[in-house]
């Protein structure tokens, strides 16, 4: 259901997380308590992001790309999470830092998308392996953010990593990010079909999470390979690119019974986004966000930790043939709860 203000964590005596929208703050979710944000040694052309991970500064902000966007998104504009760590990087650099940290991330679109991957990780069995897909990987942002935490909390565990990416140029950011972070994956540089991916599926006993982020092909290839993720896949997260998609997959899983974590509608009013979180940045000159506006024309979704300006939909859902609905993960956690998966049923 929508969370109402009274639901709101609101931070005292805990982890503060910023929400930018409003200028105020929350409680963390428990898991973001689960990440390393330790000092390491500084590298100009690297954002030091969670655990660890190392990134090419260029892929995620435009003013270490002489203003010019890298791939076929602007996320310097468009994800607030993403331009904040771009200026700490930038002025750790300025101020001839030779060490930083990265904070816990702020209140955005992404915060719940990386809970529910970090959550993954933690309640992974201890017996098998962490499997793991992401379609539509980009340079292999949620996998590579996925296995690096692994890294440091669950050593122990192997893993196998599948990223399939549509544009070349992006599969050669993937294979940079992974070679730097000394990530093992496995690269399919092409759309993914209902024909690939059930191919994949084939060959993997259980899938732990899957994260989608096809632009508009998920609700096809969700409805067909339905049964075979029904199977073997214990979470999805499903980036949905229009309000019509985004009911006919919540269709989907409600008739499948999937439990829901996280179900964020498509934004009903883009020209808001695109106006005053986005700022017009394909103007010259760009406009600028405008926060307030935001929250006085309602283009936002509310969360336990405030409101927050999206655009596309998300759907996080877990399968209930693996997942105790007592043990279900919450956006509303105030402790850690990672559970235990229903394995041999």
């Amino acid at each position: 259901g929508a969370t109402t203000p009274r639901d709101m964590i609101r931070a005292s005596s805990c982890v503060q997380a910023v929400n930018f929208l409003v200028n105020e703050t929350f409680c963390h979710h428990p898991v973001m308590l689960e990440v390393d944000t330790q000092y390491r040694v500084l590298e100009p052309d690297y954002l030091l992001e969670w655990n660890g991970l190392k990134v090419p500064a260029a892929f995620d902000c435009d003013i270490f790309n002489n203003g010019r966007h890298w791939g076929n998104h602007f996320y310097f504009y468009e994800v607030p999470s993403r331009w904040s760590m771009c200026w700490s990087h930038y002025a750790a650099m300025k101020s001839g830092m030779r060490l930083e940290r990265p904070e816990l991330p702020i209140v955005d679109d992404e915060y719940s998308e990386q809970v529910a991957v970090y959550h993954s990780v933690l309640r992974a069995s201890a017996t098998q392996p962490f499997v793991m897909a992401e379609l539509g990987a980009r340079w292999g942002t949620w996998g590579s953010r996925a296995i690096a935490f692994l890294k440091q909390r669950r050593p122990e565990l192997s893993y196998k990593l599948e990223l399939v990416e549509a544009f070349p140029n992006n599969c050669r950011g993937v294979e940079q990010v992974m070679h730097k972070n000394q990530i093992d994956f496995s690269l399919r540089c092409e759309r993914a079909t209902t024909e690939s991916i059930g191919a994949w599926l084939a060959t993997v006993d259980h899938v732990d999470l899957i994260d989608i982020d096809i632009q508009g092909a998920e609700d096809q290839l969700l409805h067909r390979l339905s049964k075979e993720m029904s199977r073997k896949v214990y979470r999805l997260i499903i980036g949905t690119h229009s309000p019509g998609i985004h009911r006919s997959v919540e269709r989907l899983f409600r008739h499948l019974g999937w439990y829901f974590i996280w179900n964020v509608p498509h934004q009903h009013d883009t020209e808001c986004i695109q106006a005053y979180l986005r700022g017009r940045y394909r103007q010259h000159p760009p406009t600028g966000a405008s926060l307030d506006e935001i929250v006085r024309k309602g283009c936002y979704h509310m969360t336990p930790r405030g409101p927050v300006a999206h655009w596309d939909g998300e759907l996080i859902v877990d399968n209930p043939k693996f997942v105790h609905p007592r043990e279900l993960l919450s956006m509303n956690d105030t402790v850690l709860m990672v559970g235990s998966l229903l394995l041999g049923s």
